[in-house]
């Protein structure tokens, strides 16, 4: 799992997501803690102005055009609950924290594993 920091550029982001084929890109503060997130979807809303949103240039700190988190997860919460908020939420991948502190990330592939070991 890749994560990026406030500072690092629109353009780091998009290589990273490439490179590492992540549906979320966490972007933890100085503690490590998540302080949001971006996906494929919001960098282009961000680039192109889509959706009312001011348009941003492949240099902007990713700080700018960050959001929120969709789900996150406790490192100790079951899988099973995790799936289920997933598939509520319909979002791109599941944040895991422990102690405040991003330590993975659950994309739609871990899930569908998790849910073929279950099938068993």
């Amino acid at each position: 799992m890749q994560t990026l920091r406030p500072g690092d550029t629109v353009r780091s982001a998009i290589t990273v997501l490439e490179l590492y084929q992540q549906p979320i890109l966490p972007i933890i503060g100085e503690d490590d803690g998540l302080i949001g997130v971006l996906t494929a979807h919001s960098i282009a809303v961000a680039l192109t102005g889509h959706q009312g949103a001011m348009a941003v240039g492949s240099d902007a700190p990713c700080a700018k055009i960050m959001v929120a988190p969709d789900l996150v997860a406790a490192s100790d919460e079951p899988v099973r609950a995790t799936i289920d908020r997933w598939l509520d939420a319909q979002s791109p991948g599941v944040v895991v924290v422990d102690a405040g502190r991003v330590v993975g990330l659950i994309g739609p592939a871990e899930i569908c594993l998790a849910l073929l070991e279950d099938d068993s």
